[in-house]
């Protein structure tokens, strides 16, 4: 079914990192995360961009996602948003998910972050150190409209190193929620 064609493509230590939750570690923990997935529903992601390192063995996809949920009544609701998910050749030389993660749509243009910390859960360099590779927990501060408020989530970070050795970002990304459930 979905949960096992998902899960297949996990590594054995692999994350799911939800807003508002602990990360689901494990490929059995994750297979049966997604076996409970809301009845009817429906999953469906486009990438639009992908990243590796010279040497192939860590990279990215990121992209949209469309989640399509409906009550009983047969009302139809959409949840859309952005996911990443982070590739790392195994010693048998797959590529297997040691990440995924899921976000809402991008926060409004009107917001001031006042501070971030971040919790890593794990970091990965590629063995040439041209690429790398982060996640975890994290907490962040932020005013809009003139409200402060602290949210917790999950984050996913990769860069690339520059000629001249400096590091560019290539994404930076949270799934923030005001539920504060963090793995410490």
């Amino acid at each position: 079914g979905p949960a096992e064609a998902f899960t297949k493509y996990f590594a054995a230590d692999g994350f799911v990192l939800r807003p508002g939750a602990n990360p689901v570690t494990g490929r059995d923990s994750i297979r049966t995360l997604f076996a409970n997935f809301v009845k009817g529903a429906t999953l469906t992601w486009e990438p639009i961009e992908v990243e590796c390192s010279e040497t192939r063995d860590l990279g990215f996809t990121i992209g949209n996602h469309h989640t399509k949920i409906a009550d009983s009544a047969g009302t139809v609701r959409t949840i859309d948003g952005q996911y990443v998910t982070l590739w790392k050749r195994q010693p048998d030389q797959s590529l297997k998910v040691i990440a995924d993660m899921g976000s809402p749509h991008p926060t409004p243009h009107d917001t001031t972050w006042l501070s971030v910390i971040r919790i890593p859960l794990r970091v990965e360099e590629s063995v040439h150190g041209d690429f790398g590779l982060s996640f975890g927990s994290l907490e962040f501060k932020m005013q809009a409209a003139g409200e402060k408020s602290s949210h917790f989530g999950k984050y996913v970070y990769a860069w690339r190193r520059n000629a001249d050795g400096s590091k560019k970002t290539l994404i930076d990304l949270s799934n923030a929620s005001p539920t504060p459930q963090m793995l410490k």
